[in-house]
């Protein structure tokens, strides 16, 4: 039992290393990323509304009446948070996330579209994934929440559609 457990434990080692090597060479480009690369970095992940400003909408749709939602963009401004970008960009990354979980477990009930959870996850997935490519020396802890956040958003995803492929 200890051996398989040296032997897992050294599978995951290598499966994190080959998918930093893979992060490292396709997100970043093999370039460390510097504070004024962020609009480029994260452009297609936030709303940059000023140099080192952005808006996100919160990660869940108002339940109006039972099983009806408010898509996205047809939400009002007091959806939308703002937030500025911070060196070092890890920091902005922690309060991001830490944005969207406790809108996740304020907002999300039983009632709620796993949807929102998915789109959720597989954004934080991604913001995670741009973010190591600040740290090129200490991207491991972005490198695990970027395959935690995308296992969580797939398992999810596939559990939805076989419920829904059973009805």
């Amino acid at each position: 039992l200890e051996e398989t457990d040296r032997k897992l434990l050294d599978l995951e080692q290598k499966i994190l290393a080959d998918a930093s090597a893979l992060i490292w060479d396709v997100e970043c480009g093999g370039k460390r990323l510097l504070l004024q690369d962020v609009r480029t970095a994260f452009g297609g992940l936030l709303r940059f509304t000023g140099a080192y400003t952005f808006e996100i909408r919160k990660p869940y749709a108002q339940n109006i009446a039972k099983h009806s939602w408010i898509p996205s963009w047809m939400r009002s401004d007091h959806s939308v948070k703002k937030f500025r970008m911070i060196d070092p960009v890890g920091n902005t990354y922690a309060e991001i996330k830490d944005f969207i979980f406790s809108e996740l477990d304020a907002n999300v009930t039983f009632d709620s579209s796993a949807f929102v959870i998915v789109d959720s996850y597989a954004y934080l997935a991604s913001l995670a994934r741009t973010t190591s490519c600040f740290y090129p020396q200490a991207a491991l802890r972005y490198e695990r929440d970027f395959l935690e956040y995308s296992a969580i958003a797939s398992t999810i995803d596939e559990i939805v559609d076989i419920k829904i492929g059973d009805q």
